[in-house]
């Protein structure tokens, strides 16, 4: 896994800007892990984005994405797509398990130089986005999305470039105002996996 010592602890990446206070509580002993990122299959996540990433890359060379998910789903996921992608795009992780375990995606990060940031739901949202543009060189191209609910699909598209690609599940929270956000970035929300 990249270690870039300005930006890491213990417990994940924390942002350049060091007057944000970073809370990293370990008193949840639940996983954020849902129905919905349990049944996401990577083979097949990896086939529906692979036409998305083809078109960035060619308009571009390489395009950045990020991988957002927990635990097994996420490493899965991760292990999937740079077995397909190795060397033509550059792959992030962003996990959402309430209680940060690096273990649980650190093989696939290691094997594959790969950095994963922690979202713990307990941080700021502009603090989390910074720690995601700050490891990915800024915006992304696309977002892979297995954990859609409305506060992480936001962040998402937050980080995003205008005009990126946000894949996620079909049956993703995408209320109006998620769609609203995505308008007016001129980003896009395919709801295929």
């Amino acid at each position: 896994m990249k270690v870039d010592k300005k930006t890491i602890h213990e417990f994940g990446v924390l942002p350049k800007n060091t007057k944000l206070h970073t809370y990293t509580s370990q008193e949840s002993t639940s996983s954020v892990s849902s129905d919905i990122s349990t049944s996401v299959n990577p083979s097949r996540t990896i086939g529906v984005i692979a036409p998305v990433l083809e078109d960035v890359r060619g308009e571009q060379g390489l395009c950045k994405v990020l991988m957002v998910g927990c635990g097994t789903t996420l490493d899965s996921i991760i292990d999937e797509a740079n077995k397909r992608f190795r060397g033509s795009h550059q792959i992030t992780a962003a996990s959402t398990d309430k209680e940060f375990r690096p273990y649980d995606c650190i093989l696939a990060a290691d094997e594959y130089d790969c950095f994963v940031i922690h979202w713990d739901p307990e941080e700021f949202e502009e603090e989390l986005i910074e720690i995601t543009e700050n490891i990915c060189d800024g915006k992304l191209d696309v977002i892979v999305c297995c954990e859609p609910d409305v506060r992480t699909l936001k962040r998402c598209l937050h980080c995003l470039r205008q005009g990126g690609t946000l894949v996620t599940t079909q049956d993703a929270n995408d209320k109006e105002n998620v769609k609203a956000l995505a308008r007016r970035k001129k980003q896009t929300i395919i709801k295929d996996l």
